[in-house]
């Protein structure tokens, strides 16, 4: 049995009383219908019209997360060279 629900009942206590997103697919197929992809369109609409600022601060540190993670060595070494750098300083 697929449990997949919108409760708008419940609040978060996050995203300043925006509705609760909650999924579960109990081993069925998870995917989504439109009514579903609707609800969570309007949810994270909630939560970004909570606090724009606090929203781009968000989606900046994780356009910056998937930058570092596609380029994990280039970051790991440009992060050896600095801590060099300060250390010899």
């Amino acid at each position: 049995m697929r449990s997949s629900s919108f409760e708008p009942d419940r609040p978060c206590a996050a995203a300043c009383g925006a509705a609760r997103w909650a999924t579960s697919s109990y081993g069925d197929s998870a995917d989504t219908r439109p009514a579903e992809l609707e609800a969570l369109r309007q949810h994270l609409g909630q939560c970004s019209a909570c606090d724009p600022r606090l929203a781009a601060l968000r989606c900046g540190g994780l356009r910056l997360l998937a930058l570092v993670n596609s380029h994990q060595v280039t970051t790991v070494a440009l992060a050896a060279v600095v801590t060099a750098a300060l250390l010899l300083l």
